[in-house]
């Protein structure tokens, strides 16, 4: 006899239809999952009929879940409670035989992939979303077969002792192969697994295990060797090298030599106990130290620093106290004379005595060490033995590391101050929250100006710099407030980077007579002139620690220049506002600088031609106006650390996308300006001007 499920959705109504032997035909509302729901406690199945074939049809569209949870349990006789947490819709479609044990599965199948699946609990399936099966009390496995699994997806925990491999690392190998839900802790003291997944995943886990913890990975012995003399690396290449003529290397995995750099140790690994005594027999005739009199020249190309600058912590490392030359890089070092005169300069003479193991004995004099730096190829030559030479690079290679790097956004803001925000920007955030901003920073400012009166408060504003993102944003859109600059800067750590953008201003220093009188009565002066920047300047030196914090010494002025302010003076005065301070904020948060403020005064006369002039009673035929204008300035700062090659790529990405949006939104403008002139123009062709009588 054939059955079938069909489900269609009318009106709102799931309508299911159920033919079974002995089974009437269902008709059911969709649930309401606001509480969990139970079915009545019935016997299970019976084993043959679960083994029965029967030929079934499932034919379900937009079903609620809940729905056909309900038909399949109840086929199966099964009591189970539903989290009301748990929702979803069916979409199933199947022909040909299936087993009344097959619904089991195919209920877990239609539950993991609406997230939720069916745990069992005594006599009770708890039908709960995946990620709280780890709160339910699933009775743990210890250790079963695979074979010994259902085929279902139900959730099982399976407690797995390990032998050969630990525990963290068959974790990282196990954890890419967890079904969704799955979860694996690793108990590395008693090198046990816990792992909770479906048993279909489960299977396929306990064989990966199975597979990896085998014998090959035991009877190896390690031993570490301590390197008193050399150099570990050095000392496992060789090692590798004899144990090849023993046909040993490491590429038959016979043994293996390990180098350890940090403690100067080599970890030997084999399976064969009876190659260490063999093994401690080269150690002891490779582990020598070099010759000390070994004294020959050493060339070290510097990569990311400067040699001058490296050259000058070796010398105060190795407690030299002579100055680097400062003129003709290169060539320092080489004495003027055959007389005998102290220590030439450039190169270190150390008075402290390098030991092999790198500790230093004082007193022990090593004068034969030098170091000059070549600015000119950013070399350093060193002159030491090979010994000294390599602890020398090893230090070298600690201090020549790529620089750190911030990449600075920056946006100087001009805002108006008038109504509400007359006594500032600060003040008026303030008024408008019930704690003020902080104050933190240290710095000084000044300004100064021809004709302006200029007043500044320094403050940095940080707290609520959201808050003071978002006032800005609609002062400009009022046309209270303008970007007057926004420059980006790529610094290095500890090295001043700086923008300018503005115009230079020739300003007269000097006026010198040339010549005396001359016979025609007048002098001939020589004028010495020198350029002022003017316009928005800002200089950003920062200082980058490890755990992302960047302290950023600022120097910012906005200066423009006035008419002369005296007369007989031909030079423009400069007014300008300036600020220099020191902040220190996290890795991609924005600060903000405020409080300069600046107040002009202009004073406007309007006047009759004529009777304007009239002595004393001039002021009657005119009038004077004396107007008032208040500015400050707002600086947001919001740097980001660049911390290798990926993420300087990733920033110079973004700044190019940012110039192409920019490209694109000119574009679209220009396009509008053109479609508006051209609607003028046919407007002006189909709407002509009427003829001049």
């Amino acid at each position: 006899m054939k059955q079938e499920w069909r489900s269609s959705v009318i009106t709102g109504i799931l309508i299911v239809h159920l033919v079974w032997p002995g089974a009437l035909a269902v008709r059911a509302q969709a649930p309401q999952p606001a509480a969990p729901q139970t079915a009545p406690a019935t016997p299970a199945p019976p084993a043959q009929e679960a083994d029965q074939q029967v030929p079934i049809a499932l034919h379900l569209e937009n079903a609620d879940l809940l729905q056909v949870v309900g038909i399949i349990a109840t086929e199966l006789r099964m009591n189970y409670v539903v989290d009301p947490r748990v929702k979803g819709t069916v979409f199933i479609n199947t022909l040909g035989q299936l087993r009344r044990a097959d619904l089991f599965p195919l209920l877990q199948m239609i539950l993991r992939i609406n997230g939720a699946t069916a745990v069992q609990s005594g006599n009770f399936y708890r039908i709960v979303p995946l990620q709280d099966v780890q709160r339910l009390p699933i009775e743990p496995m210890l250790n079963p077969a695979a074979a010994g699994l259902s085929e279902d997806d139900q959730m099982v925990m399976n407690v797995i002792p390990l032998r050969y491999v630990a525990a963290a690392d068959m974790t990282k190998i196990l954890t890419p192969f967890l079904s969704e839900g799955g979860h694996l802790f690793s108990h590395d003291a008693g090198n046990v697994l816990l792992v909770t997944d479906s048993s279909r995943s489960m299977k396929r886990l306990i064989e990966i295990v199975a597979l990896f913890d085998t014998e090959v990975f035991t009877n190896q012995r390690a031993r570490l060797y301590p390197i008193k003399n050399s150099q570990a690396q050095k000392v496992a290449a060789e090692l590798k090298e004899v144990f090849a003529a023993y046909a040993l290397s490491s590429g038959t995995s016979a043994i293996r030599f390990v180098p350890i750099e940090r403690i100067n140790s080599v970890l030997v690994v084999t399976p064969n106990p009876g190659v260490a005594p063999e093994v401690e027999k080269w150690l002891e005739r490779l582990d020598q130290p070099l010759q000390e009199t070994g004294i020959r020249p050493f060339i070290y190309r510097v990569e990311n620093g400067k040699a001058i600058d490296l050259a000058t912590v070796l010398m105060q490392w190795l407690g030299a106290t002579v100055p680097l030359p400062t003129a003709q890089p290169g060539l320092a070092g080489m004495p003027t004379s055959s007389a005998a005169p102290p220590a030439p300069q450039g190169i270190a003479p150390a008075p402290a005595g390098l030991l092999p193991g790198g500790a230093t004995t004082p007193g022990a004099p090593l004068s034969h060490i030098r170091i000059v730096p070549d600015a000119i190829n950013n070399m350093l030559v060193i002159q030491a033995t090979a010994q000294e030479y390599e602890q020398i690079r090893q230090m070298l290679k600690e201090l020549d590391i790529v620089p750190r790097q911030v990449m600075i956004e920056a946006k100087v803001y001009e805002v108006d101050l008038t109504g509400a925000l007359s006594a500032g920007v600060s003040a008026f955030l303030q008024k408008r929250t019930a704690t003020g901003l902080d104050a933190r920073g240290t710095g000084q400012f000044s300004s100064s100006g021809g004709a302006a009166a200029l007043s500044a408060a320094l403050g940095t504003l940080v707290g609520r710099t959201r808050e003071l993102l978002l006032f800005l944003n609609a002062a400009e859109s009022r046309s209270q407030a303008r970007v007057i600059s926004a420059p980006s800067l790529l610094a290095s750590d500890n090295l001043a980077a700086s923008i300018s953008v503005g115009i230079e201003i020739p300003i007269l220093t000097s006026q010198a007579l040339v010549g005396g009188a001359q016979a025609t009565g007048t002098s001939l002066f020589t004028n010495t002139v020198q350029n002022r920047d003017t316009g928005v300047l800002l200089t950003i030196t920062p200082r980058i620690n490890s755990s992302g914090l960047v302290a950023l010494q600022i120097q910012q002025e906005v200066s423009a220049p006035l008419p002369p302010s005296a007369a007989g003076i031909q030079s423009p005065s400069i007014q300008k506002r300036s600020l220099q301070t020191q902040v220190v904020v996290q890795d991609g948060e924005t600060i903000a600088l405020g409080g300069i403020i600046q107040e002009s005064r202009t004073l406007s006369r309007n006047r009759i031609p004529l009777l304007g002039d009239i002595p004393y009673f001039g002021a009657l035929f005119g009038n004077t106006s004396l107007s008032s204008q208040r500015t400050e300035l707002i600086l947001l700062l919001t740097p980001t650390v660049i911390r290798n090659s990926a993420e300087a790529r990733n920033a110079s990405a973004e700044f190019r996308n940012k110039l192409r949006d920019l490209r694109k939104l000119l574009e679209e403008e220009e396009a509008e300006e053109r479609e508006r002139e051209r609607k003028e123009r046919e407007r002006a062709q189909n709407n002509p001007a009427p003829p001049s009588p």
